[in-house]
């Protein structure tokens, strides 16, 4: 039997259908044999009805079924997508907010920047929608690009700071120690711009700004004299100072870079600056360049036997032994040279004995020759004259002589002989062209008068 519902095959005596719960039609046999084959007519006629109800009842199943499963798969597929896509968002906002960081704190940051930069990370974090991102990827690029121009800015300040340093200050006056320290925080400068500390690295150029600016600085309130200059190597020339502070007490141990030089230009009058290959404070193993002048004259007569012995008196205090050099320059009418420049105390000594008084006297002239001739010697250099003071033949005034001896930056010493001498006129002399003059009659030892003359010029 089957159920003419859903076609399946049910049980002869159920009343309603076990698969769809339609009620059952029981079909009645029939009594003879015609009946029997119009009944099983009927019933295999329905039955096929019945059957193929059934199939279509299992086609429109099977439908809905494949329906079904398209939907979901559209689901699963839609929400897979979904998942993917907002993965894949997730990581490229991770990868862009990593690569801010990390190109960001390759700048300076100050501590207040450093926050900001910390509390942007957060927010980054946090953010899980596009638009927030997207929002918040706006504000911190815009705060990046603020931090690479104000480190533009910095490095620019530093660059011209360290030109400044190389070029804006004249160090001439730098001692050897006050250089050494200059280089040394420019190194630090360019170590403190490489870690990009450029707020530290300002700070030391200001502070070797201060330190060049104090260098520059003239020295004031000292007396700096041009005491002697020494051109026998020309165009090398030396120039031999006399540099006193404030109290006129000497000033020793004066560095090189201390001092400056300018020459001043013979035709338009401008100053140029020279180079100073060294400077040193002369002691006691400098050579001195002495030229001694004698007074032969007849009004030395008397005084000759003084004038010898005081003039090899003075030969024993000389340093020969170091360099000091000797010359003797005699005269009367006229002048001369009777023993140049040399370190052979026996020369002089034997010139100084044969010495003899007679004529005239030529003074000035000879002072004056005296001056030009020592001019010439490389080291220190002075006259010092042995005289009575009395001049009757020469065509200079002690003027001239004064104008002479300064120019040529040499000093004379003059030791007055006997009791009748011009102590004011011999005095202005010497004391006008930088020594000075004593009578020999004050002298208790020529050690003496040596040590003040070598003092005065070493």
């Amino acid at each position: 039997m089957f159920c003419h519902q859903c076609g399946k095959e049910v049980s002869q005596d159920g009343k309603y259908c076990a698969f769809c719960g339609a009620e059952l039609k029981k079909i009645e046999q029939p009594s003879n044999d015609s009946e029997a084959s119009n009944l099983q007519g009927l019933e295999q006629s329905e039955l096929i009805q019945l059957e193929e109800a059934g199939q279509v009842k299992r086609r429109k199943s099977k439908k809905i079924a494949i329906g079904v499963g398209i939907g979901l798969g559209i689901l699963i597929g839609l929400a897979l997508g979904a998942f993917f896509y907002f993965q894949s968002q997730a990581k490229s906002w991770g990868r862009w907010t990593a690569n801010y960081e990390k190109e960001i704190e390759s700048y300076y940051l100050s501590d207040e920047e450093k926050a900001d930069l910390e509390e942007f990370m957060t927010q980054a974090e946090a953010a899980k929608h596009k638009k927030e991102q997207e929002a918040l990827k706006k504000e911190m690029t815009n705060f990046k690009e603020q931090i690479a121009d104000e480190n533009k800015k910095y490095i620019e300040e530093i660059e011209a700071g360290l030109s400044q340093l190389e070029s804006g200050y004249d160090l001439t006056y730098a001692y050897d120690d006050e250089i050494t320290n200059i280089e040394n925080m420019k190194e630090e400068i360019q170590k403190l711009k490489e870690s990009k500390d450029y707020p530290r690295s300002l700070e030391k150029i200001e502070a070797c700004k201060r330190l060049e600016e104090s260098i520059q600085t003239v020295k004031t309130g000292w007396d700096v004299s041009v005491v002697q200059r020494d051109i026998s190597q020309y165009p090398k020339v030396k120039l031999y100072l006399d540099v006193r502070d404030e109290l006129g007490n000497p000033v020793e141990k004066l560095a090189q870079k201390i001092f400056f030089l300018s020459q001043k230009e013979a035709t338009d009058g401008s100053y140029v600056k020279k180079q100073i290959t060294s400077a040193m404070q002369l002691n006691q193993n400098e050579s001195l360049n002495m030229n001694l002048v004698a007074d032969v004259s007849g009004s030395m007569h008397e005084n000759m036997p003084a004038v010898k012995s005081i003039m090899n008196n003075f030969l024993n205090t000389v340093q020969f032994g170091v360099g000091d050099q000797i010359a003797l320059t005699q005269f009367s009418d006229t002048s001369y040279v009777s023993q140049n420049f040399t370190s052979d105390k026996n020369k002089i000594a034997s010139q100084i004995n044969d010495m003899s008084a007679d004529g005239g006297t030529k003074l000035y002239d000879t002072l004056i020759e005296a001056v030009l001739r020592v001019y010439g010697q490389s080291g220190a250099k002075c006259v010092i004259a042995f005289t009575d003071g009395y001049d009757n033949r020469s065509v200079s005034s002690p003027d001239e002589v004064i104008r002479v001896a300064t120019q040529c930056g040499i000093p004379i010493f003059i030791i007055g002989i006997g009791y009748d001498v011009d102590n004011s006129l011999l005095s202005y002399i010497a004391s006008s062209t930088g020594g000075y003059y004593t009578n020999a009659l004050n002298i208790s030892s020529m050690q003496e008068i040596y040590n003040s003359i070598y003092t005065a010029q070493k």
